[in-house]
């Protein structure tokens, strides 16, 4: 089959499975959207829906997981933002990220605005500006040159900052140390065994900061700041 053909019969399941959860046939869009997901297909659009049915159908870990698959590739679109939000309010664990600092905060902030594509276009754009700049420099006059400076700095600064926000996003993009826990409730560890001493309780839905695996375990941090032990079996990476 070709590229053509595997395209439409793709767009032709997503379709029956959108008419599926139109006529709340919740399963069978989950299958339908699930199959798409098994072939390979990586679509904002895909984990959006996947996320936005398993909300409907009460299944906030599963909601979690794709809404905040979806909201990496399409940081900035409102529809997934206020569906994933939805699901967070739909938790159990509220917790209060840990304190930082005021420019990290913010630095985050402006980072995950837009994914890898977009800052990608705009640090290429002030790159052009850039190499216009020094175009103009070198033929203007000097009374006039103050302009090309500042441009040159501003664009030149511009392009290296957002190519730092491409690559920084592309690595979140691609890591796979952060999860979800799929579990309704999870016990964490201060060791990598059961009968170790209890350090947290999560439920389902939780984002976990994966620091290392150990066998069956793996060494996780929350949001909060706490760390300790979990089955692995209890959360799915990203």
């Amino acid at each position: 089959m070709g590229f053509d053909a595997r395209a439409q019969s793709a767009e032709k399941l997503h379709a029956q499975a959108i008419s599926d959860y139109k006529t709340s046939q919740m399963q069978s869009a989950i299958a339908r959207l699930k199959s798409l997901e098994q072939d390979g297909i990586i679509s904002s659009d895909l984990f959006y829906n996947l996320g936005t049915i398993y909300l409907k159908n009460d299944s906030i870990a599963q909601a979690v997981y794709y809404l905040e698959k979806a909201k990496r590739l399409q940081p900035s679109n409102s529809r997934i933002v206020n569906n994933y939000e939805l699901a967070l309010e739909s938790t159990i664990d509220k917790m209060k990220p840990k304190p930082q600092l005021f420019f990290n905060v913010w630095w985050w902030q402006a980072m995950t605005h837009y994914n890898t594509t977009v800052w990608a276009i705009f640090s290429l754009v002030f790159f052009w500006i850039l190499m216009l700049s020094i175009i103009l420099q070198l033929r203007l006059r000097e009374v006039k040159k103050w302009k090309t400076y500042t441009a040159m700095a501003l664009s030149g600064t511009l392009c290296i900052v957002f190519l730092v926000f491409a690559y920084q996003y592309k690595k979140i993009e691609t890591s796979n140390n952060t999860a979800i826990v799929m579990q309704a409730k999870v016990k964490g560890y201060e060791q990598p065994f059961t009968n170790a001493e209890e350090a947290f309780v999560v439920h389902e839905g939780c984002k976990l900061l994966i620091l290392e695996t150990q066998a069956d375990f793996a060494k996780v941090a929350l949001i909060d700041g706490r760390e300790g032990w979990i089955a692995t079996q209890a959360f799915k990476r990203l």
